[in-house]
């Protein structure tokens, strides 16, 4: 597939791919919405950044605009039991949940209905919303089991299922929920599985999910987007640290934002009043923040009011600013997917980015060593 002229979409998904510059679809998308329009079940492999949330909605919507879509009955619900959608679409986190029906929304039609249900606001709010009957519901597994176990949401009647960010979603120790929720959903659905790697237990949960699945793997193991640079600092001391930040979010250009990751919430807070916080144009996002407190955080960095934004790993998947310029790590990351995850924030929409690790002189080897096995090219700084 060289364009999505291809595809003969609907008209109003095509118009809105076209408004939106998109012509040509990624390695992903090539490889992966054709195979999910034929209604196949799908294993596939996408790096961060790689647009694979349009590779699984561009079917989605089509999917529910040919067919018309309505909210599904089910012939042994009980009377008064909410009416169930016919698209589910699993997140591990509440920031990716809603990312994805942001980007569900700029592209589906109005008549196309959906809701992202998620921990950290009231229940009583989703409860109200699923009275609606929405076609596709996007959640985190633990909210969902709590609407379903109080027949809120019905799943029985679901013909689509995506789990997002599968690798994430084992590591945050969903597999029981997962569990729990695939036994609320018909046998007979499309399943489509996205994952930065084919690990055992992704294949291993792969197994009890799809039914005779295509497999794609456009990035073979976990590598950082191309368009970004890597490089990094070594400084003597924590205060050098938090100066070589503040310098560092000074020099940017107008018009660019920088993201700031901290492996801990304290820091977070901590790094943040140091910098001036909202007053200097710098947020604050750790998983004790609440869930009204993150969006308008969220929405005031989307929208420009925050030219920085410092955070824990929560916002290191699902967050697509393209005007974010540089990731800054305020220290080495935990882990190599971390790293991954947090460089790609930046060098979205086809534009370059960098990322940029300010670290001590013993963590130094230990950085070489991790960038060696991503197979990343990076160079030290000399500091400013």
């Amino acid at each position: 597939m060289v364009s999505f002229a291809e595809l003969s979409l609907t008209s109003f998904l095509a118009d809105r791919l076209q408004q939106a510059g998109f012509t040509a679809p990624t390695p992903i998308q090539a490889a992966a919405i054709p195979l999910a329009l034929e209604g196949r079940d799908l294993l596939a492999q996408a790096k961060t950044g790689s647009g694979k949330t349009l590779a699984f909605l561009i079917p989605l919507i089509e999917r529910a605009v040919k067919e018309n879509w309505k909210s599904a009955g089910h012939p042994s619900a009980q009377a008064g039991s909410s009416r169930s959608p016919r698209a589910l679409v699993l997140a591990p986190t509440r920031e990716l949940a809603l990312q994805i029906e942001m980007e569900l929304r700029k592209y589906a039609p109005p008549s196309v209905t959906s809701l992202a249900v998620y921990g950290g606001v009231p229940i009583d709010r989703h409860y109200r919303a699923l009275r609606q009957a929405p076609m596709i519901v996007i959640g985190t597994p633990g909210r969902l089991l709590d609407v379903a176990g109080t027949r809120h949401l019905d799943l029985r009647g679901v013909e689509y299922v995506v789990m997002d960010e599968a690798d994430q979603m084992l590591d945050r120790g969903f597999l029981r929920d997962i569990q729990r929720i695939l036994q609320l959903l018909p046998a007979q659905r499309q399943t489509m599985l996205f994952s930065a790697t084919f690990s055992p237990e992704i294949l291993t949960l792969a197994e009890s999910m799809l039914k005779n699945p295509a497999r794609t793997s456009v990035d073979p193991g976990v590598n950082s987007p191309t368009k970004i640079t890597h490089a990094y600092y070594v400084v003597p001391s924590e205060a050098s640290r938090v100066q070589l930040i503040h310098t560092l979010l000074q020099a940017s250009e107008a018009g660019d934002q920088s993201m700031v990751f901290c492996d801990q919430k304290y820091k977070v807070k901590r790094l943040a009043a140091r910098l001036g916080g909202e007053p200097a144009s710098v947020g604050a996002i750790t998983g004790n923040h609440s869930q009204a407190q993150r969006e308008r955080t969220l929405t005031a960095f989307r929208s420009g009011r925050l030219r920085s934004l410092v955070a824990t790993d929560v916002a290191a998947r699902g967050l697509d600013v393209p005007s974010v310029s540089q990731v800054i790590h305020y220290e080495l990351p935990g882990n190599p997917t971390s790293y991954v995850h947090r460089a790609g924030r930046t060098g979205r929409a086809e534009r370059s980015g960098a990322t940029l690790l300010i670290l001590s002189p013993q963590e130094e080897h230990e950085y070489l060593a991790m960038v060696r096995r991503l197979r990343i090219q990076t160079k030290r700084l000399a500091l400013p």
